[in-house]
């Protein structure tokens, strides 16, 4: 899916290849889940984008300004501003307001995330499985979760950090956020390193805050995805996407 969403990014900032356009054309017109994709980032673009935001923006002071003088209330419930901003919307855009303009936070969080693929144990079809360690992360890669679970908790080196890492992956594909939470944590607190090609202090951070995100816990996703998109050049995992999430929530 990663690989298609950069294709969509591509086709909006006019730099697809011919080869690339032809593969563009054919999944929009033969994958359904595609189009979804390309339809969703389409209408989102459009909804952040800086002039619509400004102009929002200066519309709803005007708005809030008018409702606060001619009501008993000071404070107005953000539900009312999230109906005023929609109808606002509607008067001022020159689209089609889509059901899904402001995302879910379980949209967005389904839009970005996507398991960390096995950068330990290569897997080598026909290979022999001799440990614990190699047959977790086989069913790690077939997607087969709950036994990737057990498996890794009965790895000798169960507390090394790729190990609680892809642990980690695992509860949070199988719905155990608040776990995988509790799990991935430590490893964004630790010192910065690399281990078997894997910085897990920036990749921790990522999945840690997607894994707030699917619990609607805004500001602490916004405080990790705010870390990543901060990133000096030579740390640039996925730095994009975590600024593109940060405005989202904001």
């Amino acid at each position: 899916m990663e690989e298609k969403i950069e294709l969509i990014d591509r086709y909006f900032e006019n730099a697809l290849s011919p080869k690339e356009r032809l593969e563009f054309n054919d999944l929009l017109q033969n994958d359904e889940s595609f189009r979804k994709e390309f339809q969703f980032h389409k209408d989102l673009k459009k909804a952040i984008s800086k002039h619509q935001n400004e102009e929002l923006k200066e519309t709803l002071g005007k708005f809030e300004s008018n409702l606060n003088r001619n009501s008993r209330f000071s404070v107005i419930p953000v539900k009312w501003l999230a109906a005023a901003s929609l109808a606002i919307l509607l008067s001022v855009g020159s689209w089609t307001v889509k059901n899904y303009v402001f995302p879910s936070n379980e949209r967005i969080f389904e839009t970005y995330y996507e398991p960390y693929p096995n950068t330990v144990l290569p897997i080598v079809r026909g290979d022999e499985i001799h440990t614990i360690e190699y047959r977790a992360f086989l069913a790690y890669e077939a997607g087969e979760y709950h036994k990737a679970i057990n498996l890794f908790n009965s790895v000798e080196n169960s507390k090394d950090k790729y190990i609680q890492f892809y642990q980690a992956l695992c509860l949070l594909s199988v719905d155990k956020t608040e776990e995988a939470i509790q799990t991935l944590r430590p490893l964004t607190e630790s010192s910065p390193g690399t281990l078997q090609n894997m910085d897990c202090r920036q990749k921790a951070t990522w999945y840690v805050g997607l894994a707030y995100l699917k619990q609607g816990k805004e500001h602490e996703a916004m405080y990790y995805m705010d870390i990543l998109r901060k990133q000096n050049e030579e740390l640039r995992f996925k730095k994009k996407e975590a600024e593109e999430i940060y405005e989202l929530l904001k």
